[in-house]
């Protein structure tokens, strides 16, 4: 997928690394450690049970019931984030997650609404929800300008740094995203 950024026509694509608990031949144990420590980076992505464990991170990997992507840079041979869909309730739900190794996700909205459209057409999904950190702000709204709606919050649904924290709950609808995709096409 090409997108203009700066000025500049940047190349993207999304590799597939797990789906239902089957690996990709690309999911090597270099590349399992390399999303780790990617991963550990973002302070907000583990709760206080899970930072610095790998083994929740491994279950969430190798899910059978979740898909994981890599966005690969194509003009710079760089990996440059990950999205995953967790809890697929196939013809239903499922729980998506981005993220993008530098935090600069303005104008790759395009990247995630494409993966959006994909998960939803192969589980046939009528929604996607997202979970965010109540303090996630740049983060809610990116999921804001995808078109995700506030739906509640789960309070004090974390824990981050000793501290109970609560979860903004979103979600979007397939007829929502439909009018998306056609809002971003035009």
């Amino acid at each position: 997928m090409g997108l203009e950024e700066q000025g500049v026509q940047k190349e993207y694509s999304i590799r597939l690394l797990q789906r239902l608990g089957v690996r990709a031949d690309y999911l090597t144990p270099q590349k399992i450690q390399e999303l780790w420590i990617e991963s550990s980076r973002h302070d907000t992505l583990f709760s206080d049970h899970t930072r610095g464990k790998v083994e929740p991170f491994l279950d969430i990997l190798f899910a059978s019931n979740a898909i994981v992507a890599e966005v690969y840079d194509i003009s710079e041979e760089l990996p440059i984030g990950s999205m995953m869909m967790n809890r697929i309730i196939r013809n239903f739900d499922g729980l998506a997650h981005f993220t993008l190794w530098s935090g600069k996700v303005r104008g790759k909205e395009p990247l995630f609404l494409e993966m959006m459209r994909m998960w939803m057409g192969e589980f046939n999904l009528r929604r996607l929800s997202i979970e965010v950190v109540g303090h996630g702000k740049g983060l809610i709204r990116m999921i804001e300008r995808l078109g995700f709606q506030h739906e509640g919050t789960r309070r004090e649904g974390s824990i981050h740094k000793d501290v109970w924290i609560d979860l903004e709950m979103y979600g979007i609808l397939e007829s929502e995203l439909q009018a998306k995709l056609q809002e971003v096409l035009v």
